[in-house]
């Protein structure tokens, strides 16, 4: 099958906190990358200023197809070619992926925004005003379900703003728990995310990757399978809820703050896999170990460990308080 493209209308006694010597991502990534062709923004001409999406512009949304057209992958990620998503009870991702994202499409264009449907392949610095990768997930435990969602590594306030208006409307669009213990390297890593690649989005495009629901859980695969628009309808209406919120003019949040450091002030303090409590601890701190900080919600730090991607989570701020004297 042909890849799906449309345009259509419509974030201390002991402790110690360093300020980051790094660049933020974003000033990185541009250095690192070569120079891309974008397509001009909307209302762009020789000589004129662009228009403002949300302002004099119509917003522009782009949705991925997990998976679709995986084959098709450019060179640079043929390792993801055979990538084909979850497999359970004769449905296939790519089809629930694709069910949901033309609904929500529609539910968006129906309101004036401009939507772009897209396949596994991203086009060279994709710039939009959310970009939200959709997918299905699978696991060999056949009890685990529910939704969840993931903004890059390195998230801008707008990203962490556009995860959390999905999480509070897909939930109770759909009835589905949220899946509080699955978020992975590879969803914080996702490489339409990344600047290690040309077909990549822009750096300051808000993004997630959302994952509707396990297929190989038998309740969340009857749901998706036979109910998508509900599905659609949680995704559309926190998508909406989001660029409500987007002040058009505001170009600072579209960019990842600069790291800081923590060290933890001693050890046991817990590592949870989500800003919430009933979520389970990946590991415990050591005293002194170091912290990146790449954000934050509320009073938890989205924080990677001793300096490897794959020690990352999320610490309360009053559990890494200073012991009081």
């Amino acid at each position: 099958m042909k890849s799906v493209t449309r345009v259509r209308p419509a974030a201390a006694a002991v402790l110690v906190l360093v300020a980051a010597a790094t660049v933020s991502w974003a000033i990185l990534y541009f250095r690192s990358q070569p120079a891309r062709s974008a397509a001009p923004r909307g209302g762009e001409t020789a000589g004129q200023p662009a228009a403002v999406r949300g302002a004099d512009a119509p917003w522009r949304v782009g949705l991925q197809i997990g998976h679709l057209d995986a084959a098709l992958l450019p060179d640079e990620l043929r390792r993801l070619r055979n990538s084909t998503g979850a497999y359970a009870g004769g449905i296939g991702e790519v089809e629930i992926n694709r069910a949901v994202v033309h609904a929500v499409a529609a539910i968006l264009e129906a309101e004036g925004v401009v939507v772009e449907v897209l396949p596994a392949t991203i086009p060279p610095g994709f710039d939009a005003d959310a970009f939200v990768a959709i997918h299905a997930d699978g696991s060999t435990n056949t009890d685990v379900r529910g939704y969840k969602a993931s903004p890059p590594w390195y998230a801008s306030p707008a990203s962490r703003l556009l995860v959390a208006a999905l999480r509070d409307h897909y939930g109770p669009a759909t009835g589905l728990p949220e899946d509080l213990n699955g978020i992975t390297i590879n969803m914080r890593g996702y490489y339409a995310f990344s600047g290690r690649y040309r077909h990549a989005i822009a750096p300051t495009t808000p993004a997630t990757i959302f994952e509707l629901g396990y297929l190989s859980n038998a309740r969340d695969r009857a749901f998706l399978h036979e109910r998508p628009e509900a599905a659609a309808r949680g995704l559309a209406d926190g998508l909406l809820a989001y660029l409500e919120q987007r002040d058009p003019h505001d170009r600072q949040s579209l960019v990842a703050p600069r790291t800081e450091f923590l060290r933890s002030p001693r050890a046991g303090i817990a590592v949870h896999a989500s800003p919430d409590r009933r979520s389970g601890v990946r590991l415990h701190l050591r005293p002194g170990d170091r912290l990146s900080v790449l954000g934050r919600v509320g009073d938890w730090y989205d924080v990677r460990v001793r300096g490897s991607y794959r020690n990352f989570g999320w610490v309360h701020a009053a559990d890494i308080a200073p012991p009081e004297s």
